[in-house]
């Protein structure tokens, strides 16, 4: 039997410009099915595998994401927040896609991929009443973007999310491209260390790589 080879990516699965290959997308369309998902255009069909992941961060970097992943898809993920810290072009946003396609295809309701200062802009209007309903606050599993510049917003904004979705049972995880400690750095009320431990309840399980090159 034949092994096909891909010349746009070596069958890594990713180009260079870090843009996920066409390979890695199923040959008939599976377009169809992800109608209503709003998810940019080049992420539509992805599939989470390990092979995409970069393994200057170790092997435990791929197999937590690929066990991550199983958890959620198959709705085994129960009252847990995370935080996964890692470098930039890390399969980290192919992950989240990933994992929002199979829910919605399951037909469990998601939420877009949003980064905390969006949903700061949404949590403000909804509870000035300028907006009538708060799904970010219902779906079961949320994801969220923690942007380059860690602000005093974006720290009460998180630390808010998570105590308002945990009392609703909800889990919720989030991105970030870089370290725990260039994340809480400046960080002198410790409102992100206040929250770490093992992602039950209010607080966040952190997951913490940097590359080893």
């Amino acid at each position: 039997m034949s092994v096909s080879y891909c010349p746009k990516c070596g069958n890594t699965g990713v180009r260079l410009d870090g843009s996920v290959c066409d390979c890695q997308r199923p040959h008939d369309s599976v377009y169809s099915d992800i109608v209503g998902l709003d998810m940019p255009e080049q992420y539509q069909g992805v599939r989470f595998a390990t092979m995409l992941v970069p393994v200057d961060c170790g092997d435990y970097y791929p197999r937590l994401l690929d066990n991550l992943h199983k958890q959620i898809t198959t709705l085994q993920m129960e009252n847990q927040n995370f935080v996964i810290c890692s470098p930039p072009m890390h399969a980290k946003t192919v992950w989240v896609y990933s994992c929002l396609q199979n829910l919605f295809r399951q037909k469990v309701q998601v939420a877009p991929l949003w980064d905390v200062l969006e949903l700061r802009r949404m949590m403000y209007s909804y509870d000035m009443g300028r907006m009538d309903t708060a799904d970010y606050y219902d779906v079961k599993y949320l994801f969220l973007k923690i942007p380059a510049e860690v602000t005093h917003q974006v720290r009460t904004t998180i630390a808010t999310i998570i105590d308002r979705r945990v009392r609703r049972g909800r889990c919720t995880f989030f991105i970030y491209n870089g370290t725990w400690g260039s994340l809480t750095y400046g960080d002198e009320a410790g409102i992100l260390r206040g929250l770490q431990g093992d992602g039950s309840f209010s607080s966040l399980m952190v997951y913490n790589f940097k590359s080893k090159e």
